[in-house]
């Protein structure tokens, strides 16, 4: 089950690569080649007028795909009862994580102070614009800039404290 998203706000785009597959996970693990994809990390400001409305449909949606499944929600109502969500809230994989949170360091990303961080990923290539729509290669677009993705949401289907939902960019525009 996966449906659509409007265009995401708009971002910096602070992790990841839009033209180069992830091939190590976060502990420096190998990934299978069947398993590797394409991972981008966009820092959306809090104070954005539009983002809690995207991470609430976000949520609904998650509501909605585990729905039959009183231990998953019981899993998802941790963000209610907390009113934050973190990468992995309470055992469910948001792909959205806390920027002012520190990291397995302690540290926090300067780039990520002051935002919510969408995590999106796929294994298909990723289409590129500029901001009047018109197609440009990936590698114009560098971390650092500022974009807004089109992209879908989908839950991952797993029932235990994996569950969780994923995040799929179609499109990522270059704004500036």
């Amino acid at each position: 089950m996966e449906r659509m998203l409007h265009t995401s706000c708009v971002g910096r785009f602070v992790s990841g690569d839009l033209t180069k597959k992830r091939t190590v996970d976060n502990d420096g693990r190998p990934i299978p080649e069947d398993k590797q994809a394409f991972q981008i990390g966009l820092a959306v400001r809090k104070d954005d007028p539009n983002v809690n409305e995207k991470i609430g449909q976000i949520v609904q949606y998650a509501t909605a795909g585990y729905a039959q499944n009183a231990y998953v929600m019981s899993r998802i109502n941790v963000l209610n009862q907390r009113g934050f969500i973190s990468k992995n809230d309470g055992g469910f994989a948001w792909k959205i994580k806390d920027g002012d949170a520190p990291d397995k360091k302690g540290q926090t990303n300067k780039n990520t102070v002051g935002c919510w961080v969408f995590y999106f990923s796929t294994t298909l290539p990723i289409k590129t614009c500029n901001a009047q729509n018109q197609e440009i290669p990936a590698e114009q677009i560098k971390r650092g800039y500022y974009v807004d993705i089109a992209g879908s949401v989908g839950i991952n289907g797993l029932t235990n404290d994996l569950a969780g939902i994923y995040l799929n960019p179609n499109i990522v525009r270059l704004i500036a």
